[in-house]
C-alpha cells in the first residue's frame, strides 16, 4: 500500500493540464460564479453594555475613596493593635484598657514562657505587677476593702505558682531550682520591706488606702520559703555566672522599655550595673580558691540584680521609688578611701565647733550633754580600729558624725553666739535645720563616680 502511494504520489507531480485545458477550466469556474453568486448578510453591530450610572466620574469617585476608607481603616487598625497593649502596660485596676493588659498582654507574655524557671520568673513579675498596682491605688486613696481582697488573691495565687514550678523544677534540675529559689526569695523579701514602709507612710496620709492584707500575705509566703528545709544544692559559677548574665539583660530591656523615667534615676541603675559587674569580677578573680569562695559573691550580684528587677517593674507602672531603697550603691576601692577622709575632716571639724563653743555655755546642763557628746564622738573615732569591714568602718563614721549633727543643731536652738574662729561645716547658717553632715561626703563621692564613668 505504500508503495502504490508512493507510487501515485510521483505520477501527479508530472501530469499537468495543457493551455487549452486549464482555460477551459476557468472559464467553467467563472461561469459558475456568475450563476451562483455569494449572498451577502448584514452584520449587526456590536452591541457596548452602558454602566447603569449615568456619570461615569460617579463610579470612579466612589472607588477612589472606598480605597482610601479601606487603606484608613487598615492603618488605623495597625495602630491600635500596637499602641493600645503598648499604653494598657501602664494600666492599673478601674482604667479602661486595665483588661487589655490582664487579659491579653499578660498571657501573650506568659505563652513565652518555655522552660520551668522562666514560668517561676513570669509568676514572680505579674506578682510584682499586682503590688505595684495595689500601691498606686493605695495612694490615690482607690484601694477599698474589695480591690485589696482581690489583688491580695491574685499575689497569692501567682506566689502558690512560684513555688510550684519550683518543687517542679526541682525534681528535673535541683540546681536551677536552687537559682529559681534565690530570685523568688529575694522578690519576696523586697516587697515585704517595701509593703512595711509604704504601710507606715500610708498611715500618715489623710485619705490613702492600706496594704495591710498585701504585706500579710507577702510575710506568710516569705515564713513558708524560710520554715522549709534549706537548699544543700551546690551552685557552679557557670550557672550562677549565666544567670547574673540573664536578670542583667533584662534589667536593661526594662531600663530602656519604662516610660518616663529621669536621667537621674537612669544613671543611678547603670551604677548598679556596674556595681554588680564589679563584684562578678571579684568572684571571678578569687576562683583560684574554690568555687566555695567565689559563689557568695555571685550570689549576692544575683539577689541585687533581681532587686532592680523588682525595682524597674514598680517604675513600669508608674511607682515612684528611689532605686537606693532596693539596692544600695557599692563603693569602689577609691570612693572608700575617698569617704573615709571626708569623714575624718567632718568629724573633726565638728568636735572642734562644739569644744570652742562650749565654752560660750554656762548653763551646766548644756555644758554636760555637749561633753558626753564628744566623749562619745571620741570612743567611736577609737573603736574603728577593731572594725574588721568596711561596711562596719562606715556605719561607725556614720554614727559619730550622727553624734555631731545633732549636738550642733542643739547648740543653735539655744540662741548662743558663736565662736567665730570655728566654722561649722556640718549645718551651714542657711540650713541648719535640714542638712546632712554627710552631704558634702555624698556629693564628693557622685562626682567621683561621674568621672568614673566617663573615663
Amino acid at each position: 500500500m505504500k508503495k502504490f502511494t508512493k507510487q501515485l504520489e510521483t505520477k501527479a507531480s508530472v501530469v499537468k493540464l495543457s493551455a487549452l485545458e486549464r482555460k477551459e477550466l476557468r472559464e467553467r469556474v467563472v461561469s459558475y460564479m456568475e450563476y451562483h453568486p455569494l449572498a451577502i448578510t448584514k452584520v449587526a453591530p456590536k452591541v457596548v453594555k452602558q454602566p447603569l450610572l449615568a456619570e461615569p466620574f460617579k463610579v470612579v469617585h466612589f472607588n477612589f475613596m472606598k480605597g482610601r476608607i479601606l487603606q484608613w481603616g487598615g492603618v488605623t487598625a495597625a495602630l491600635l493593635m500596637v499602641v493600645t497593649p503598648v499604653l494598657a502596660e501602664r494600666a492599673i485596676p478601674g482604667d479602661v484598657l486595665y483588661a487589655v493588659k490582664v487579659q491579653i498582654n499578660e498571657p501573650v507574655r506568659s505563652t513565652l514562657a518555655f522552660s520551668p524557671y522562666q514560668k517561676v520568673e513570669w509568676e514572680t513579675e505579674l506578682l510584682n505587677r499586682r503590688l505595684a498596682e495595689a500601691r498606686v491605688l493605695a495612694r490615690e486613696g482607690k484601694l477599698n476593702g474589695e480591690v485589696e481582697v482581690a489583688i491580695a488573691t491574685a499575689v497569692k495565687e501567682h506566689s502558690e505558682n512560684a513555688k510550684r514550678e519550683i518543687e517542679e523544677l526541682r525534681e528535673s534540675d535541683a540546681e536551677e531550682a536552687a537559682l529559681a529559689t534565690i530570685a523568688f526569695n529575694t522578690t519576696l523579701e523586697v516587697q515585704s520591706a517595701s509593703l512595711r514602709e509604704e504601710g507606715a507612710l500610708l498611715a500618715t496620709a489623710e485619705g490613702a488606702g492600706t496594704v495591710t492584707l498585701l504585706e500579710t500575705v507577702i510575710n506568710e509566703t516569705l515564713t513558708q520559703q524560710a520554715s522549709e528545709e534549706s537548699n544543700t544544692t551546690i551552685l557552679s559559677l557557670e550557672r550562677l555566672m549565666a544567670r547574673v548574665e540573664e536578670n542583667t539583660t533584662r534589667v536593661y530591656q526594662l531600663l530602656e522599655s519604662v516610660t518616663l523615667i529621669d536621667a537621674e534615676t537612669h544613671q543611678d541603675v547603670n551604677r548598679r550595673l556596674q556595681d554588680i559587674e564589679r563584684t562578678v569580677q571579684e568572684g571571678l578573680d578569687l576562683r583560684e580558691g574554690g568555687d566555695a569562695a567565689s559563689a557568695p559573691l555571685l550570689i549576692d550580684a544575683l539577689e541585687r540584680s533581681q532587686r532592680l528587677i523588682v525595682f524597674l517593674s514598680e517604675l513600669q507602672v508608674g511607682q515612684s521609688a528611689k532605686v537606693e531603697k532596693y539596692v544600695p550603691v557599692v563603693l569602689t576601692p577609691e570612693e572608700k578611701q575617698n569617704f573615709i577622709e571626708q569623714s575624718e575632716k567632718t568629724l573633726a571639724e565638728q568636735r572642734a565647733f562644739i569644744t570652742s563653743n562650749s565654752l560660750l555655755v554656762t548653763d551646766a546642763e548644756t555644758v554636760e550633754k555637749m561633753q558626753y557628746a564628744l566623749t562619745t564622738m571620741a570612743s567611736l573615732k577609737e573603736s574603728l580600729e577593731t572594725k574588721a569591714t568596711f561596711a562596719e568602718v562606715q556605719a561607725t563614721y556614720e554614727e559619730a558624725l550622727a553624734v555631731g549633727r545633732d549636738t550642733i543643731e542643739f547648740y543653735r536652738s539655744l540662741n548662743i553666739e558663736t565662736d567665730s574662729s570655728t566654722s561649722t561645716p556640718a549645718i551651714p547658717e542657711d540650713t541648719a535645720s535640714t542638712t546632712d553632715p554627710l552631704l558634702d561626703i555624698d556629693v564628693e563621692i557622685s562626682t567621683s563616680t561621674q568621672l568614673e564613668i566617663e573615663v
